[in-house]
């Protein structure tokens, strides 16, 4: 995943090793001390390895972690977050 500051927003890419279909990817937004700042949970619906997050650069973020579970919740076997730095 990589995550970049486009006009006044972050594009977040996250690309899976497979499909992400009927996947929830939870992303939670860290500022420099390490404080929680937005917390979100994009449904997936297209049969794609590709997901593209746009939201408001209105927190100070500094890092981002990504998670994706299905869609009851359940975290992928072997998943864990990943972090990404805010470029």
């Amino acid at each position: 995943s990589e995550a970049e500051r486009i006009g006044g927003n972050i594009v977040l890419t996250t690309t899976a090793s497979n499909l992400i279909t009927d996947k929830i990817l939870h992303i939670a937004l860290y500022n420099k001390n390490g404080e929680m700042v937005k917390y979100m949970q994009i449904p997936t619906s297209s049969s794609e390895k590709t997901a593209y997050v746009v939201f408001d650069d209105n927190v100070s973020a500094e890092y981002a972690k990504v998670f994706i579970w299905d869609s009851i919740g359940q975290m992928n076997p072997g998943s864990s977050a990943e972090t990404v730095k805010i470029q």
